[in-house]
């Protein structure tokens, strides 16, 4: 009983704190109490070391569960720090540090995070009101997850990533809806464990311009 009390103070103690520092960075806190906008969202992460352009601004949104990309909401802002027992700014940094590190190990936990960042981008990627990320937006989040400092998208012989987004650009021109955005990791993973595509099987279930691409490659 008072190990469960001791757990229940801390907890308190965590959310109390967390909370405080949310309402520190609300851009209006009267309008909207349980909102973070852009300013507050980019001063917060400039605060944590996070590199606005890098993965890691997309690690501290998949952790937080931003809505949209420079948005924090207090319910996630509050539940991704405490499931990593961050609740002063030195540790949400060196917990974000800690995360882009696993992302770059191929061992199953890192491309775990890996899979979970990446599905998030998605959700934040897209324009409001919008079902899909603009290929342009989507472009430059590839080439930013399947960079050098997340799961880089080459091989030997085959640059996949940058033939991919040249054929894209070339022959699909179009917005990127959620299944072929998720789609795209599941084949990227498979070219790296295979380059040669011998694993390919046209009666499969990918999005056509997937097929597309894979007879370009061929």
């Amino acid at each position: 009983f008072y190990s469960n009390g001791q757990n229940t103070a801390h907890a308190t103690t965590r959310d109390s704190s967390l909370n405080q520092i949310f309402d520190k960075y609300q851009d209006a806190p009267k309008e909207s109490p349980n909102k973070i906008g852009p300013t507050g969202t980019m001063k917060f992460f400039g605060d944590i070391g996070v590199d606005l352009e890098g993965i890691s601004m997309l690690i501290a949104s998949e952790i937080v569960q931003s809505p949209s990309m420079g948005e924090m909401e207090r319910e996630g802002f509050v539940k991704g720090w405490t499931a990593l027992g961050a609740d002063t700014t030195a540790k949400m940094k060196a917990a974000t540090a800690a995360r882009q590190k696993e992302i770059a190990s191929p061992t199953p936990t890192g491309q775990d995070a890996f899979k979970r960042v990446y599905r998030h981008t998605f959700a934040v990627g897209r324009e409001p009101g919008q079902k899909a990320v603009s290929l342009s937006s989507a472009t430059e989040f590839w080439r930013v997850l399947f960079g050098p400092s997340g799961t880089p998208w080459a091989s030997a012989t085959t640059p996949w990533l940058d033939w991919w987004i040249d054929f894209l650009e070339q022959h699909h021109r179009k917005s990127v809806n959620k299944d072929l955005w998720n789609q795209t990791l599941n084949f990227a993973l498979k070219c790296l464990a295979d380059e040669s595509v011998d694993w390919w099987d046209e009666e499969s279930a990918w999005p056509g311009v997937v097929d597309e691409f894979v007879e370009f490659v061929k």
